[in-house]
């Protein structure tokens, strides 16, 4: 990565030594949840890359075919919701592949808004040419971490999403500008 390259990606942003992310006045910028969306879109954009001009496929259609091949059939529903998100966009991702015919549903194509999706032979065999690079992929980026920091990261992961379904609500206390 050049010299700007670099400015370019951090600007904006404090570094992590000058961080401190305790602090009450962390800028907005660096709040956690700013800071791993910003990991998760660049993390997407990679794979983006990767799945269109290496397979020509989107990052979409890729996760619900991994989800197929790796736990059989589903329906787009449920797709959408385990891969959070909208069903229309698991929708096109199904239409797409099912053009490729890596995908069907049971009761034929026409049995798409009832039947469950699954994977076809071609599916299969596509997503054994492609989870390779995928999984090659995985160990470049969490190279970054030992296997400590690894397992951490993961448990840190799992207790902020176990927080975010307890929910949040405003507290009672909080200063606020009185708009009325």
């Amino acid at each position: 990565m050049t010299e700007r390259q670099t400015q370019s990606s951090t600007a904006g942003r404090a570094s992590s030594a000058a961080l401190d992310p305790l602090d009450p006045d962390v800028a907005i910028a660096d709040l956690l949840s700013v800071r791993i969306s910003r990991l998760a879109r660049s993390i997407d954009r990679q794979s983006r890359r990767i799945l269109g001009t290496e397979f020509g496929i989107s990052l979409e259609q890729w996760r619900c075919l991994a989800l197929l091949c790796e736990r059989g059939p589903m329906k787009g529903m449920t797709l959408s919701e385990i891969n959070d998100v909208d069903a229309s966009l698991t929708s096109r991702a199904l239409r797409g592949m099912a053009e490729l015919g890596l995908v069907s549903w049971e009761g034929g194509t026409r049995r798409r808004s009832s039947g469950a999706a699954f994977a076809t032979e071609k599916g299969k065999a596509f997503f054994h040419q492609v989870v390779p690079m995928m999984r090659a992929r995985h160990r470049w980026l969490t190279a970054a971490l030992d296997g400590a920091e690894l397992r951490e990261f993961y448990a840190m992961c799992d207790r902020l999403a176990a927080r975010m379904e307890e929910g949040w609500s405003l507290p009672v206390d909080t200063d606020r500008d009185d708009r009325s």
